[in-house]
């Protein structure tokens, strides 16, 4: 790896990872006239120069502007082949080229946005006769190109890729490789055919710690199969059985298999102290798996103020936060999305919490441009959601109000937020009473790989709950007034409640918290 770029294992190990920092340009392609070398971070092995076919899974999506992953097929430094998925605007492409020294000859076709699902690449090698597929099940396969070219083999291998561009600065970019497989000599079944669960946050956790920041404990993870998974459901302490939704839902539920386990703490089978819980799976070949998940819920504890967050000295974010949604990374710094999609949350605070006041500065890696713009998405977003409980049901605005995990955000209080729709961008708060609340906003550009700092405010008068935001850019000078104000004081608008550092197809790095009392 090259300029900060790492491999390493998943955490349930059958996986490989390539992590490919933000800022500095890695690619495969030469142009020297470019500044761009082949530094393209890539796991490479020895190939015999035959015919062969290639097919390579990857767990990965490539949604922001110019994030790649894929095959190379390499004659030696200076010569070698590219299949890939690159993103750019808002579609993902399948994309080849032929490197021989310098950019050579790049054919290249689109493909449909790759939604939520894994993608897998094959490649051929008939004579001199290329061909590249693409596939969203690995069973159907699209042909994306073909074309002849003579190329003496010597390697083969995957790599990760984020080159960058004008108005484009080279975006973080997360790779993971489920398998890479002979086409003559697969592995099957593949993984062994067991069942993989990956708890995200440990097979040991702790809620309540800190205090009560919503009404419900969510214990969240993947769970994969080669058969397919066909049921999902969890016990808790040798109570009955609930059934639980297996991702991708468009929702909370990013890639295919994430499930959350969002257990009410109202609910009779949750004890004070220690818990147990079983999840069940059952594969596409009627195989039954099972997953022991042993958590300590306490339910006494009040979260004080004030109260800070300082990320060089956390070990394990639930520590020092409930995670709500997604996975997330404590790194030198500050605190980093894992996976880019729909509403990734932190919980912070308790929800007896009125009158307080947060600040956290937000270092924008990129956008999800590719699925963020999109049903039931409508735009990037991060910010702070003030007066938080907990999520609801979605009626009156979805089919399903018992769609599990339930998804629905109102009644809750005001979020604070950087918005990027197909018709605004700029800085929004948005009353959050109902799914039809008051909105304001100022209309501004806002730069990619910045960081701006947030500053957000609740007080309780006599009329009710009045949020108060201001954001601006770090290095410039911190707003002498309030940008944006929201007096609430309807029926049900919450008196009180944590708050929720919202990242909606943003990919950040979030910097130390402050939580302090207003008087």
């Amino acid at each position: 790896p090259d300029g900060g770029s790492s491999f390493s294992l998943s955490r349930a190990g059958n996986q490989l990872v390539i992590d490919v920092p933000a800022g500095t340009r890695h690619d495969a392609w030469i142009d020297t006239g470019q500044g761009l070398t082949f530094n393209a971070p890539r796991l490479m092995q020895p190939a015999t120069d035959t015919d062969f076919e290639i097919i390579a899974k990857f767990q990965s999506q490539m949604v922001i502007p110019e994030q790649a992953q894929g095959i190379i097929v390499q004659q030696d430094a200076d010569t070698f082949l590219r299949f890939d998925t690159f993103a750019t605007g808002r579609n993902t492409v399948a994309f080849a080229a032929f490197i021989d020294g310098g950019p050579d000859t790049s054919p290249y076709s689109n493909v449909e946005p790759l939604d939520h699902q894994p993608i897998w690449l094959r490649v051929t090698r008939i004579g001199d006769t290329w061909t590249y597929y693409t596939s969203t099940d690995g069973t159907s396969w699209n042909q994306q190109l073909t074309f002849s070219l003579p190329l003496t083999v010597t390697q083969v291998g995957v790599f990760a890729a984020n080159p960058g561009s004008t108005g484009n600065p080279a975006p973080r970019n997360r790779v993971i490789v489920d398998y890479f497989f002979n086409g003559a000599a697969p592995i099957s079944p593949e993984d062994g055919g067991a069942t993989t669960f990956d708890i995200w946050y440990g097979d040991n956790q702790t809620f309540g710690n800190v205090g009560v920041a919503q009404r419900f404990i969510d214990i969240l993870g993947n769970v994969d199969d080669p058969d397919g998974i066909s049921t999902l459901s969890y016990r808790l302490n040798g109570g009955p059985s609930h059934a639980l939704s297996v991702g991708p839902d468009t929702r909370r539920l990013l890639m295919p298999g994430d499930f959350d386990v969002q257990i009410p703490i109202d609910d009779g089978e949750l004890l004070s102290g220690g818990n147990t819980l079983v999840i069940t799976a059952t594969d596409g070949a009627a195989n039954v798996t099972t997953k022991t998940v042993s958590f300590t819920w306490t339910s006494t504890n009040t979260w004080s103020l004030p109260y800070p967050i300082v990320w060089n000295t956390v070990t394990d974010v639930q520590d020092v936060v409930q995670v709500v949604d997604g996975q997330w990374e404590v790194i030198p710094g500050g605190l980093l999305t894992v996976d880019v999609g729909y509403d990734r949350l932190i919980d912070i605070g308790d929800i007896t919490w009125d009158s307080y006041e947060v600040t956290v500065p937000i270092t924008i890696l990129g956008l999800d441009t590719v699925n963020g713009y999109d049903a039931p998405s409508y735009g990037p977003a991060l910010g702070i959601l003030m007066g938080w409980d907990g999520h609801e049901s979605c009626s009156p605005i979805c089919s399903d109000p018992n769609t599990q995990p339930i998804w629905g955000w109102a009644p809750s209080g005001a979020l604070g937020e950087l918005r990027w729709t197909d018709t605004f961008e700029g800085i929004r708060l948005v009353g959050l009473n109902s799914y039809s609340d008051t909105s304001s906003e100022i209309a501004q550009s806002i730069e990619i790989g910045a960081t701006y700092n947030f500053k957000m405010r609740v007080e309780v008068n006599g009329t009710g709950p009045l949020y108060s935001l201001k954001v601006w850019k770090q290095g410039t000078a911190e707003p002498g007034t309030w940008q944006l104000t929201d007096q609430q004081g309807d029926a049900g608008d919450p008196l009180s409640g944590s708050f929720l550092i919202l990242v909606h197809h943003v990919d950040v790095l979030i910097g130390d918290v402050s939580a302090v009392a207003v008087p």
